[in-house]
């Protein structure tokens, strides 16, 4: 019998959601790789790894990162809010 999730995961989901904003601001930007934003930015590239896995960010790791892919308003909303 297959597993069946019956909760969701709301901090889960606010990661993704992040995750997916830097992603695609990254390609915006012709970042190739993690570890070339987080030389950019100034974030350990483990440090990075980790934070775009479980999405717990501080306002300076944010910072920093939108000092090199400058985020939008719409961005920015979703980052805070943690939905699309």
């Amino acid at each position: 019998m297959p597993k069946v999730k019956l909760g969701r995961d709301p901090a889960e989901e606010r990661a993704k959601t992040i995750r997916s904003v830097i992603n695609a601001k990254r390609g915006e930007r012709d970042i190739q790789s993690q570890k070339d934003l987080a030389e950019m930015a100034g974030i350990n590239r483990t440090t990075l790894s980790a934070k775009m896995r479980n999405g717990t960010w501080t306002l300076a790791d944010l910072t920093r990162l939108d000092r090199v892919l400058r985020f939008d308003v719409d961005d920015l909303r979703q980052i805070v809010r943690g939905s699309r």
